[in-house]
């Protein structure tokens, strides 16, 4: 049998197992459970989040031989085909290679025709936006007035680029980015159901660096897999994604407190030996000071710096984070951006700077 990647295998295949987006499942649940459905979808949204996983799920909900309430029955032939990706009336059309009004016309001259085996011809056409004016004008004539055997559902990464006269025939739905703990808790459910033992944080890890995106969580997923297939951990995934361990960014910000240049100075040196982004470097040191901040604000949690400063000059710190971070791309090198960044931060003092002012 040939080997099913993880993204493709735990693709959700009903409503009940779509994650992060319970908004759009439950308007669509609902239109299916009452049988009005709309004849024209807009699924927008980042990538990875859903959409052409949830129109595969509406055209099986649609055409399924015997619907489980909302769900999909997944045993029928209709189902069966439609996740084999060989269901006569389910047509993905990628609309970026078939940009051309020929195109469309070739496609919207076969709508008028009966299904061949289901109830309902399913059109879903995916990045939209890539169709060419003429093709959204011969498309627009179509939606207009689609005939009852057919759904359309249009799918983009980029709605801004899509005409308003399409716009206005289509019901609307933004798959949001998908949340870190919603992310975590699918790829525990999946390391456990696949028998592979992990960490929790690795898991969270893993999260974190999607960044809402389930499909880039899987596929790295699957990469930490490959390289260790009984157990997924911490420091494994961290040398995956290159990202920083912790203590070292505790590190820096213990030296920044103790305006010890030199010492940010050889860090930083050294991190470039390891090859250490210093964009992700940056990023993490803004992202530890707001931990700081959120421990000394809200007294829910403990932070071993909390006592170095006070909140409002962690303020001025990562707003230094932030600017020098913005201003990597200009620096000489991204050794020598961060490192002035973070010896800015050692250095700068509000009280000294306030006293140059009063005397002058």
């Amino acid at each position: 049998m040939a080997y099913i990647s993880i993204a493709r295998k735990w693709r959700p295949q009903t409503l009940t197992d779509v994650v992060g987006q319970p908004l759009v499942t439950q308007a669509i649940s609902n239109a299916i459970k009452n049988k009005t459905l709309h004849p024209v979808y807009l699924l927008t949204g980042t990538r990875g989040v859903g959409k052409t996983t949830l129109a595969r799920i509406i055209a099986k909900s649609i055409n399924c031989e015997a619907l489980q309430g909302t769900n999909p029955c997944l045993k029928c032939d209709t189902c069966v085909m439609i996740q084999e990706g060989r269901y006569a009336d389910l047509y993905e059309i990628d609309a970026a290679s078939r940009t051309k009004v020929e195109d469309t016309r070739e496609i919207l001259d076969q709508v008028s025709y009966l299904p061949q085996m289901g109830k309902k011809k399913v059109y879903l056409i995916d990045e939209v936006h890539m169709l060419s004016q003429h093709s959204f004008n011969a498309l627009l004539k179509t939606l207009e007035e689609p005939p009852e055997h057919v759904q359309f559902i249009l799918a983009t990464t980029e709605p801004q680029k899509i005409p308003t006269t399409i716009k206005s025939r289509c019901i609307h739905f933004n798959l949001k980015p998908i949340g870190t703990a919603d992310i975590a808790s699918q790829v525990q459910k999946i390391l456990e159901a696949e028998q592979i033992k992990f960490e929790t944080e690795a898991t969270h890890l893993i999260a974190e660096h999607a960044k809402g995106s389930m499909r880039d969580a899987l596929t790295l997923l699957e990469q930490c897999i490959s390289l260790s297939p009984s157990d997924i951990n911490t420091v494994q995934v961290q040398s995956l994604i290159n990202t920083i361990p912790n203590e070292l960014i505790i590190n820096l910000l213990t030296h920044i407190h103790a305006q010890d240049a030199q010492a940010i100075e050889q860090a930083c040196a050294q991190h470039e030996q390891n090859n250490i982004n210093f964009e992700s470097l940056l990023s993490n040191i803004a992202n530890e000071l707001y931990k700081i901040t959120i421990a000394q604000l809200t007294k829910s949690s403990k932070h071993p710096l909390s006592n170095l400063w006070d909140p409002g000059y962690i303020q001025v710190l990562y707003r230094m984070a932030i600017i020098g971070l913005n201003d990597l791309p200009f620096s000489p090198t991204p050794k020598i951006g961060a490192s002035m960044c973070l010896m800015r931060m050692a250095v700068f003092t509000p009280e000294l700077e306030t006293k140059k002012k009063a005397l002058s």
